[in-house]
């Protein structure tokens, strides 16, 4: 996924299904705005099947528990 895409702060839907993507940016957990991500069809091996289908605010959660304390703080200042 092109990191142009992880600046996009006002999108609400994200659909990368069917994409052959193995994990996710741990950056998409900053995007607030993000409401809804569809993922089937991917071989995410770093995310369970149960977390893929739990909804956005908790694949946010999950990959915001990837990320350094710093990168935290240095991206939501942006």
């Amino acid at each position: 996924m092109p990191e142009t895409a992880l600046g996009l702060f006002k999108l609400k839907t994200l659909t990368i299904s069917n994409n052959n993507l193995s994990d996710l940016n741990p950056k998409l957990a900053l995007l607030d705005s993000l409401q809804r991500l569809a993922l089937d069809g991917n071989p995410l091996r770093a995310i369970k099947p149960a977390m893929r289908t739990a909804g956005a605010v908790e694949i946010k959660k999950f990959l915001k528990l990837r990320m350094d304390e710093e990168v935290i703080v240095q991206e939501e200042k942006k």
